[in-house]
């Protein structure tokens, strides 16, 4: 602690951490229901997600081919996987507790974020 007094990163005869801390610990019991909720809740989703994955995998060879014949990335084929992976990231934003709505049923790309908070 002198040491770092000396160097005039604390004041003399300042402590830099508290010597004792106190703290009413919550009961954690409604943040694992939550969480066991969220994921009993995405369990639709997932299987949704599960199987456009399947489908997004065999339009991504579908549009590697084409990239090769062609030499240009079709836009169906660019919007339908940004939609999958848009999906995904709402779905599993939602899993981590990061957002609180229920994600959309939906491939289509929105300008509202569904992280914004709902206008009133």
């Amino acid at each position: 602690m002198a040491a770092l007094a000396q160097l005039g990163l604390v004041p003399e005869g300042a402590t830099a951490w508290p010597s004792s801390t106190s703290s009413a610990r919550r009961p954690s019991s409604g943040r694992w229901v939550s969480a066991r909720l969220r994921i009993l809740y995405a369990i639709p989703s997932l299987i949704v997600l599960a199987i456009l994955l399947f489908f997004g995998a065999v339009a991504w060879v579908i549009a590697v081919v084409c990239v090769l014949v062609s030499q240009r990335y079709p836009e169906g084929l660019w919007r339908f996987l940004l939609g999958i992976v848009r999906w995904e990231a709402r779905l599993f934003a939602y899993l981590a507790s990061l957002v609180d709505r229920y994600p959309p049923f939906t491939l289509a790309t929105s300008p509202v974020s569904p992280a914004a908070p709902p206008s009133s």
